[in-house]
């Protein structure tokens, strides 16, 4: 959980970057079945990956079919 807090001053200049961190992370969460924290890190994920605009990326896309698959 802190490592959440830490990306976005680590990556600040790094939207991608920061997508796939939290996107890790929310998979991390999602099977130690915490599901409300994997949907906050899903959700931060996908915010950054339409910042960085990276919202067609593989990468975008698994996220948020596993954000489905989750639900």
């Amino acid at each position: 959980k802190r490592a959440s807090a830490n990306i976005g001053r680590r990556y600040a200049n790094q939207p991608g970057t920061s997508a796939r961190l939290h996107l890790a992370l929310a998979r991390a969460f999602y099977g130690r079945a915490d599901f409300d924290k994997a949907r906050t890190e899903f959700a931060t994920s996908e915010a950054l990956f339409a910042q960085a605009n990276e919202t067609e990326s593989e990468d975008a896309t698994l996220g948020r079919l596993a954000l489905v698959h989750m639900n």
